[in-house]
C-alpha cells in the first residue's frame, strides 16, 4: 500500500489535478478490503491490550509515513504545508466515515456524496500552489496569491 502511494505521489507533478490524485488514492485505500481488515483488527484490539499496543502503534506509524508521502509531494508542488496537513487530516477523517458506511454495505451513493463535496471544497481548504517548484525548502519563499481582475470580486 505504502509503495503504491509512493509511486503515485512521485508522479503527481505530471497530473493536471494533483489534489484529485491524492483524494483518489485515499478513497481507494479507505474503500479497500485492506482497510476493512484494519478496522476489524482495531475492533479486536479494543478487547485485548496486547493487540492494542501492537496494532495501534503499527497503524499510527503507517498513517504518519503514508500521510507524509502525500504532504511532501503536494508541498513540493507549492501548496502550503500547514494547509495540506489540515486537508489530509480532514480527508482521512471523512474517508474513515465513508469506509464505515461502506462496511455496512449501504448504497454507494451515500459514500459518493461526501467525497464529491470534499472535492468541491478543495479551493477553499488549500491555497493555490506557489509558482516556484524548488525542492530546496530554504529557497522556497511565501508568495502572495495573484488576484484575478474580475468584476464579480466586489
Amino acid at each position: 500500500m505504502e509503495q503504491t502511494s509512493q509511486g503515485l505521489a512521485s508522479d503527481i507533478g505530471r497530473s493536471p489535478d494533483p489534489v484529485g490524485e491524492f483524494l483518489s488514492s485515499a478513497r481507494s485505500f479507505y474503500l479497500s478490503r485492506d482497510y476493512v481488515a484494519m478496522l476489524e483488527l482495531s475492533m479486536a484490539a479494543r478487547a485485548d491490550r496486547r493487540l492494542a499496543r501492537i496494532f495501534h502503534s503499527l497503524f499510527r506509524d503507517y498513517r504518519k509515513r503514508h500521510d507524509e508521502i502525500w504532504i511532501g509531494a503536494l508541498e513540493q508542488l507549492g501548496y502550503e504545508r500547514r494547509s495540506v496537513e489540515k486537508f489530509v487530516d480532514l480527508a482521512n477523517c471523512l474517508l474513515r466515515g465513508v469506509a464505515l458506511t461502506a462496511a455496512w454495505q449501504l448504497p454507494p451513493s451515500l459514500s459518493r456524496a461526501p467525497f464529491d463535496e470534499l472535492q468541491e471544497l478543495v479551493p477553499l481548504l488549500l491555497t493555490a500552489p506557489r509558482t516556484t517548484r524548488h525542492t530546496d525548502k530554504k529557497k522556497l519563499r511565501r508568495r502572495r496569491p495573484v488576484r484575478e481582475n474580475r468584476d464579480d470580486t466586489l
